[in-house]
């Protein structure tokens, strides 16, 4: 469907762009060429230079209106944008009624211009006439009631635009978001933890800059572990390097927070236990099949990664996921890597549904029990 999508793509975007270059690209090329010019008609058009500018400038009216439409272009901008997002924020919420709210706020977006302004100079000459004012009587009362009316009828527009993007955020990343706020990274395991910002952004800047100029290593076994500190610890390709995995779940159980989430890839573990963690190849280069070895007797592995010598550790999949929960962390998500559709025509990529080669894992560690 993809690949699809991508092929013709073109025949359905070629219509749109076209239309769009001729209703809207053209004229505004012509209407910036026309500006420099003296002319009647389009086809009479001759140049100018900056004559046309000079003389609208030195016109007092055109200056006070076009500074009033900047004053009024920038309110606008930025009060619609800021009220449709707050509104965005709070319709995404689960609350009663929402899809309610969302059609109301909506609504006033579908009255014509005209009708719209009819009926807001009679509200605005209405709740002024009770204090002896009127709409013509001060530019200001204009200038804001144009701005309430702009902002009533864009409101709903923007919030909807605002709303698609926001459920569009994967839920991992407000999950995160929620729980993570300082990264700390331990060589490849990160912590991410919520503390107050004003005090763990010079922490974190400092120990960057420690790192910098003393070339600070510290390292998964290291790291002291602070007892329930973190909201998520990530650890990216790390694991399979860990001798001792069950002493590694005890420290990131112990510096999670009751409800913290542990994400991992760990090397598969019928890569690990690959013989040499290479294909058998036929005459041609072609991949035969992928040999299996001593799978159930974990510990260290030898091969070439990048052209060097690279010892891992093989730990078998019982290994990996029972371990997590005789820590006592609550498993959530077991996934076995695998290419998508779209990088199988790459070298190589076909084989790799052969074996699996990663496996993804998230945890979750377990809420303590409560007695009421």
């Amino acid at each position: 469907m993809e690949k699809s999508i991508k092929r013709y793509f073109p025949v359905f975007l070629l219509p749109t762009f076209l239309a769009f270059i001729i209703g809207f690209i053209v004229p505004f090329l012509m209407g910036i060429y026309l500006s420099f010019c003296d002319f009647r008609t389009v086809t009479d058009a001759v140049p100018n230079g900056l004559t046309n500018y000079i003389r609208a400038f030195q016109d007092a009216e055109f200056v006070h209106a076009f500074f009033f439409t900047a004053g009024f272009t920038i309110v606008t901008v930025v009060l619609i944008n800021v009220l449709a997002f707050g509104v965005a924020m709070i319709l995404t919420k689960e609350i009663p009624g929402t899809n309610i709210f969302r059609t109301v706020f909506f609504m006033p977006n579908l009255i014509g211009g005209i009708v719209l302004g009819y009926i807001w100079q009679l509200i605005f000459n209405g709740i002024l006439a009770r204090y002896d004012l009127a709409l013509k009587i001060s530019a200001k009362y204009g200038f804001w009631g144009l701005i309430i009316l702009m902002c009533w009828q864009q409101v709903g527009y923007m919030m909807i635009i605002y709303i698609a993007g926001l459920q569009n955020v994967p839920g991992e990343m407000l999950e995160a978001a929620r729980a993570l706020e300082t990264p700390v990274e331990i060589s490849h395991l990160k912590a991410i933890g919520r503390r107050n910002w004003r005090r763990a952004v010079p922490e974190m800047l400092a120990l960057i800059a420690q790192a910098r100029t003393e070339g600070l290593d510290v390292s998964c076994d290291a790291y002291p572990y602070p007892a329930a500190r973190f909201g998520l610890v990530v650890s990216n390709l790390v694991l399979h390097y860990v001798q001792d995995l069950d002493a590694l779940y005890g420290k990131v159980y112990q510096t999670l927070r009751p409800g913290g989430i542990f994400l991992f890839n760990i090397e598969h573990p019928v890569f690990t236990s690959g013989v040499r963690q290479e294909w058998v190849r036929d005459e041609d280069g072609k991949a035969l099949h992928w040999p299996v070895d001593r799978y159930f007797s974990p510990g260290e592995r030898s091969t070439v990664f990048l052209g060097q010598r690279v010892l891992k550790q093989h730990h078998t999949l019982t290994q990996i996921l029972m371990g997590l929960l005789r820590t006592g962390f609550a498993l959530e998500t077991v996934e076995e890597a695998m290419p998508p559709e779209d990088m199988l025509d790459l070298p190589g990529m076909a084989d790799e549904l052969r074996r699996p080669m990663m496996l993804l894992v998230r945890a979750r560690r377990a809420e303590p029990t409560r007695f009421f």
